[in-house]
C-alpha cells in the first residue's frame, strides 16, 4: 500500500468519525455506529474511533461490549484520561466498585475534576456507604466550606503539582486553538443534554474543524467558557441528586429540599431548549418524589417513559444514569404513593419484562405488593 492510499484511509476514518458525531448528537446511534466501524475499517489503530463506538453501546444498553470498547481504545492510547473515565464509569454501571474507583482515581491524577468526585461519590452510594458517599458529595458541592480535597488514597496527592497545574493552564489558555478542541472534547465527554444544547446554540453542527473555522474569538470564548461549565455542571448535578437523597435519609427534608428544587430548575432550563428531553422530565419527577410531591412525580415521570423510544435503552444527562426499566418503576412508585394502584402494578411487571434478573425491580414489586 502506497504512502497516499494510506494517507487516505486516514482521513477517509477521519470523516466517518466527524459524521457519526451528528447522528450520535441526534439519537441514532446504530447509523453513528455503522460510521464508526468504517473509521475503524479504515484505522484499526484509531483508539478515539473504539472510544466513540463505546459511547454508542452504552445508549443501547450493551454495557459488556462497550467495556471491550473502552479497553481497546485503552490499549491503543493509555495516555488519554477519557479512557480512564469512561471505565471507571462503565465498571460503576456493571457494579465493579473496585475497579471503577480504581479508573476514577488514575482519571484524577491525570486531571482533577469535580465529576470524577461526584462519581466516587456514587460508587459509595451504590454501595450504602453513605457517611463516605455525603463527603465525597460536600467536596464537590462546598458543603463543608473546604477546598476540594484531592488526597483519594495515599498514592494519589497532588500537592506538589498545585504550581506545575497552574503554569499548564497559563499555557492552555495561551494557545487558543488547542484549548478550544479541548474544550470541544470537554462538551463531547460530558454526555449531557446541555452539551449538545451548546453545540446546536453556536453552530448547529458537530463538526470540529468547522467548529473551530466558522466561530468568532468571542464565540469560541463562550464555548471554551460553556465546555468548563457543562463539566462542573455534571460534577455539581449528580452530587446534588444523590447529597439531597442521603439528607432525606438522615430526616433532614426541609434541607434536601433546597437541593432537589436546583435540581428542578437545571432540568427545566434543559426543557425551555429542547421539549422532548425524556431524561430532564425523569430526573425532575423523581426529585418531586423525593420531596413527597406524588401527583408532579407522575406527571414528569409518565412525560419521561413516554418520550422513550426503542432505539435508546440507556439514558444519559449530566453523567447520570438510568435504564428505560428504571424509569418504568419509578414511575409505578410514584403512582403507587399517588394512589393510582392499578396502573402503578402494570408499570412494575412491564420494568421487571426488561430486565427480570434486576434484584432492586423485584424487592421494588414486593415492596408494592405486586
Amino acid at each position: 500500500m502506497t504512502l497516499d492510499s494510506n494517507l487516505q484511509k486516514y482521513l477517509d476514518a477521519d470523516q466517518y468519525l466527524e459524521r457519526s458525531l451528528s447522528l450520535y448528537s441526534t439519537n441514532k446511534v446504530e447509523e453513528a455506529m455503522d460510521l464508526i466501524d468504517k473509521a475503524i475499517e479504515c484505522d484499526p489503530n484509531l483508539a478515539v474511533a473504539y472510544n466513540r463506538k463505546g459511547d454508542c453501546l452504552i445508549k443501547l444498553g450493551r454495557i459488556e461490549e462497550a467495556l471491550a470498547c473502552y479497553e481497546k481504545s485503552h490499549e491503543l492510547n493509555p495516555n488519554i484520561q477519557n479512557n480512564y473515565f469512561d471505565l471507571g464509569r462503565t465498571h460503576l454501571i456493571l457494579g465493579h466498585y473496585e475497579k471503577a474507583l480504581e479508573n476514577f482515581k488514575i482519571a484524577n491524577d491525570m486531571r482533577p475534576q469535580s465529576d470524577i468526585h461526584a462519581f466516587i461519590g456514587k460508587i459509595y452510594f451504590d454501595q450504602d456507604k453513605f457517611d463516605e458517599a455525603k463527603s465525597s458529595f460536600e467536596n464537590v458541592l462546598g458543603v463543608d466550606k473546604k477546598a476540594m480535597s484531592l488526597d483519594l488514597s495515599e498514592n494519589l496527592t497532588l500537592k506538589g503539582k498545585k504550581e506545575e497545574q497552574k503554569e499548564e493552564q497559563k499555557k492552555e489558555e495561551k494557545e487558543n486553538d488547542s484549548f478550544f478542541r479541548k474544550a470541544i472534547n470537554k462538551i463531547k465527554s460530558a454526555n449531557s443534554s446541555l452539551a449538545n444544547f451548546y453545540i446546536s446554540l453556536f453552530t448547529g453542527k458537530s463538526n470540529e474543524q468547522t467548529l473551530c473555522s466558522n466561530l468568532s474569538e468571542t464565540e469560541k470564548t463562550d464555548l471554551i467558557k460553556a465546555a468548563k461549565q457543562v463539566v462542573i455542571a455534571s460534577g455539581n448535578t449528580m452530587a446534588l441528586y444523590y447529597y439531597a437523597q442521603i439528607l432525606c435519609k438522615e430526616g433532614k427534608t426541609e434541607e434536601a429540599k433546597k437541593y432537589f428544587d436546583k435540581i428542578i430548575e437545571k432540568y427545566s432550563m434543559i426543557l425551555s431548549a429542547k421539549k422532548d428531553a425524556a431524561e430532564a422530565y425523569y430526573y425532575i419527577g423523581k426529585s418531586y418524589f423525593f420531596i413527597g410531591d406524588y401527583l408532579k412525580a407522575v406527571e414528569n415521570l409518565k412525560k419521561a417513559v413516554e418520550l422513550d423510544t426503542d432505539k435508546i435503552y440507556n439514558h444519559y444527562s449530566y453523567e447520570m444514569f438510568y435504564t428505560d426499566a428504571e424509569a418504568l418503576a419509578s414511575l409505578a412508585e410514584a403512582q403507587s404513593k399517588a394512589g393510582h394502584i392499578s396502573e402503578a402494578g402494570e408499570n412494575i411487571k412491564k420494568a421487571i419484562a426488561l430486565e427480570p434478573n434486576n434484584k432492586k425491580l423485584v424487592d421494588l414489586k414486593r415492596k408494592l405488593g405486586y
